[in-house]
C-alpha cells in the first residue's frame, strides 16, 4: 500500500512540474496565432508585439483587419460565440497583464448584422 501511494505522490508531482513548464512556455511566447470559424465567416487573431490584429474573412462587406493597442497586456485565449442570440458571431479575447498581479481583461468583438463589420 505505501509503495502505491508512494507511486501515485511522484505521478501527481511529475503532472504538477510538466505542467508548470508548459505555463511557463506558454507565458513567454507572445506571438498568440489562431482562427476561429462560425459557419461560413472567419477571423484569423494574432498577436504581434503591443497589437492585437483581427482579420475577419467571408463577412458581406468589410474584410478589412482590425488592430487595437495592447500595451501590457498579453493574448491568453480566445472564444467565438453567438453571445446576444442574434444569429451572428462574437469573438471574445481573453487578456492577462504583463504586470505581476495578471490582472485579466476581456475584450468582445461583435458582428452585428451580415452587413456589418466587426465592432470592438
Amino acid at each position: 500500500m505505501f509503495k502505491l501511494v508512494k507511486l501515485l505522490v511522484m505521478v501527481c508531482c511529475f503532472v504538477a512540474i510538466s505542467g508548470l513548464n508548459l505555463a511557463v512556455s506558454f507565458a513567454q511566447n507572445p506571438n498568440f496565432n489562431q482562427v476561429l470559424y462560425w459557419d461560413n465567416y472567419s477571423f484569423s487573431i494574432k498577436e504581434d508585439g503591443d497589437k492585437l490584429i483581427i482579420k475577419p474573412k467571408n463577412l458581406a462587406i468589410v474584410n478589412r483587419k482590425e488592430v487595437h493597442d495592447i500595451v501590457g497586456y498579453t493574448v491568453n485565449d480566445v472564444q467565438i460565440a453567438d453571445l446576444n442570440d442574434d444569429g451572428y458571431p462574437e469573438v471574445l479575447v481573453y487578456l492577462t497583464n504583463d504586470g505581476s498581479g495578471s490582472y485579466g481583461n476581456l475584450t468582445i468583438l461583435s458582428k452585428k448584422s451580415p452587413t456589418s463589420k466587426v465592432v470592438r
